[in-house]
């Protein structure tokens, strides 16, 4: 830049390309006044000990605590990468319940869900381990192998205690945390014995998915591949296995991904290959160890309706059936039920002393009538609960007494909450033994709500 009377001043940018000062040699006067202005400053800093000395704690102190924040950004941003990933997988899985829930309500069979909303698995599954390997636990709503106790390579099946209604199921496990890269897979459990010894399964790992079927035999679980495709699965997935008749559809995030026409039906059919579940694993590596995606909930439903709809049951006596039955408060004799019996979505422990146990928490109406062979001064219904198998039953609620009637019959319903697992049996009172007779007695109940 010039002055008005064509004076270049000194320091100022020159307009000929050969002289220094050149605009065109902008960059590397600025290089130049910049790298002056360092060496400047850092020969500054050490023209005094004591103020190089300062300087340099300083400087230290500063490259020591911006490395602090970087680590505490990453471990943040690492935080941040597990809560996302819990977060979605934990979204993932009540979809996955809500989408069952819906499909119960169009085919009126089995829904199960779990979400693992509990610090133990037990009760409600039978577990299968084959290798040395821990029990499975529940961490942050997510079941899978601990860090610690594996021994080595291996697995574990968790078969659910409540079972579908029909052949047809559709099984789904939503992908917790784990996985990666050459890790083991996790298992989708359907079509299974309840003690395992045959199954139809789906294997999913990180890369690759599989369908095919297995048994188990002398303590280890075996798979056979039918088919298989190398796909991308990650935490938050939602993996589906589908049987229906013959063939077997594996779904990822609602896409269907692979199929099996088990045409020599290597997978038995029936009654009794009615359970489901889903397996972790472990595995040893050279650098340690590696283990499967951890099931962040698992849902079941039937895929056609069954032959009885709802949840309920009712019990009656035969008709020319007769029990004792001793005198004061007591629960039905055994094989007092011993007439027709319909039961759905609750399991049967007693039939005869008729011990229900729920498998679908709600309320329930509850009708328990008897009949007697002898005129008695007052009679009475009772209704007992237990909150599982192992527990004693206590009277729950009380029916009215009343003086007895010509007919000699007692009978009230009751309407009571019963979380799932609780044991529900009908109860009596009588002032002196006498005899219960059929076919009138019955113990009935019904899920109210949903």
């Amino acid at each position: 830049m010039t002055s008005p009377d064509r004076h270049v001043p000194s320091g100022a940018y020159g307009g000929s390309a050969s002289s220094g000062n050149s605009i065109a040699n902008l960059q590397a006067v600025t290089w130049a006044g910049a790298r002056d202005a360092v060496i400047a400053n850092v020969m500054g800093a050490f023209s005094d000990v004591g103020t190089a000395s300062t300087d340099l704690n300083g400087n230290a102190h500063a490259a020591l605590s911006a490395a602090n924040t970087a680590a505490q950004s990453a471990g943040n941003a690492q935080q941040t990468a597990v809560n996302v990933q819990t977060t979605t997988a934990s979204n993932a899985s009540v979809v996955a319940g809500m989408t069952a829930a819906q499909q119960g309500l169009s085919y009126g069979g089995t829904v199960f869900t779990d979400l693992f909303d509990r610090q133990s698995l037990q009760p409600g599954y039978h577990t299968f381990t084959t290798g040395q390997v821990a029990s499975p636990v529940i961490t942050n709503e997510q079941c899978g192998l601990p860090s610690v106790g594996n021994q080595g390579s291996g697995n574990v099946i968790g078969l659910s205690t409540t079972t579908t209604q029909t052949d047809d199921q559709a099984v789904s496990v939503v992908m917790g945390s784990g996985g990666g890269w050459g890790s083991p897979e996790t298992f989708l459990i359907a079509r299974a014995a309840a003690d395992l010894s045959t199954f139809a399964c789906a294997k999913v790992s990180s890369g690759r998915v599989v369908l095919g079927f297995g048994m188990r035999t002398d303590d280890t679980t075996t798979i056979s591949e039918a088919r298989c495709l190398a796909v991308r699965v990650n935490t938050g997935d939602t993996v589906l296995l589908e049987a229906i008749g013959p063939l077997y559809t594996l779904y990822v995030n609602g896409l269907e991904i692979l199929q099996w026409p088990d045409g020599a039906q290597m997978t038995p059919v029936g009654a009794a290959n009615r359970s489901f579940g889903f397996g972790v694993s472990y595995s040893t590596g050279r650098f340690g160890g590696h283990f499967s995606f951890n099931a962040a909930g698992v849902t079941a439903v039937d895929m056609k309706p069954p032959p009885t709809v709802g949840t309920g049951w009712s019990l009656q006596m035969a008709a020319q059936g007769s029990v004792a039955a001793p005198a004061g408060s007591n629960l039905f004799p055994a094989g007092t039920f011993s007439g027709p019996v319909t039961s759905n979505n609750v399991t049967v422990l007693d039939q005869g002393s008729g011990r229900i146990q729920i498998q679908k928490s709600g309320w329930y109406s509850v009708t328990v009538k008897y009949i007697v062979n002898g005129n008695l001064p007052t009679i009475r219904a009772d209704v007992c609960t237990a909150a599982g198998p192992g527990v004693a039953l206590m009277v729950a609620r009380k029916g009215p007494t009343t003086p007895q009637d010509p007919s000699f019959n007692a009978g009230a319903t009751f309407v009571l909450y019963l979380p799932s697992g609780y044991v529900v049996a009908p109860g009596y009172y009588i002032p002196r033994s006498v005899n219960i007779l059929g076919p009138a007695t019955c113990f009935d109940g019904a899920l109210l709500s949903y």
